[in-house]
């Protein structure tokens, strides 16, 4: 918080209003984790003043700073102040839970838009097609690369593979708290595990050797005790020095 602060002060007057809203959205959260509630609102509410006036065309080193990344800072900024835990937990939620609950879902209908995210009595619904979804999208990735192996187009079935796993971007949700969110997260991890080690027994069958060892050494390094990686690597290794 001390250097955000520090940032703000040292750039008055001059600086791009994205910047100013990812400053104000880090001393929120020093002030969240301090218990300042107040102060932690103010700031939140300030950083959105300053997104709303940003340019469209942000800075390529700002442009991840936009209306997802504010709420996904005031959401832990609220995790932090104790808004969430006891309204999973309770039958009673705190009175602060409503309030909160209609804050992110206006902050997401200005991301996602007024159709996608509709209020209906007592609740909000996410409407979506499976194709937006990046799950959905690597699951049917998936099918479509074991039909394509399965007619003979292992190559075909590779690159399938290899566009399913791009629909991952780090760590499944990350940052998300809670059994339910941590059973998910390991469920989904092990499935992409699964798509990998596919994708790499298709490279070895055409003949993608070197970029298989590539991979699987990275891997094994991170599992060692993994047979089955120790086994793809061996693999790969032979038949790339036999290909030489």
């Amino acid at each position: 918080m001390a250097i955000a602060r520090v940032a703000l002060d040292a750039t008055r007057g001059r600086r791009e209003p994205r910047l100013s809203a990812l400053l104000r959205t880090r001393v929120a959260l020093g002030h969240s984790i301090t218990g300042q509630r107040g102060r932690c609102g103010q700031s939140l509410h300030r950083a959105e003043q300053e997104l709303d006036r940003a340019s469209p065309q942000p800075p390529p080193w700002l442009a991840f700073c936009g209306p997802a990344e504010l709420t996904g800072q005031a959401a832990l900024c609220h995790y932090n102040l104790g808004d969430f835990t006891p309204a999973l937990q309770d039958d009673d939620p705190p009175a602060s839970a409503r309030t909160v609950v209609a804050t992110y879902a206006y902050r997401l209908r200005k991301c996602l838009g007024h159709d996608t995210l509709v209020r209906e009595p007592g609740r909000y619904r996410l409407r979506i097609q499976d194709s937006e979804l990046d799950l959905a999208l690597a699951a049917k990735l998936a099918s479509s690369a074991e039909t394509a192996v399965a007619e003979g187009d292992a190559e075909g079935g590779r690159d399938r593979y290899a566009a399913a796993l791009q629909s991952f971007t780090g760590e499944p949700l990350a940052g998300l708290p809670g059994p339910y969110a941590e059973r998910h997260r390991e469920r989904l991890s092990r499935w992409r595990r699964a798509l990998l080690e596919r994708r790499l027994e298709l490279d070895l069958a055409t003949g993608h050797h070197d970029e298989a060892v590539e991979a699987l050494t990275d891997l094994t390094a991170a599992d060692p005790l993994s047979d089955r990686l120790r086994e793809l690597l061996a693999l790969a290794r032979h038949r790339s020095r036999t290909e030489r």
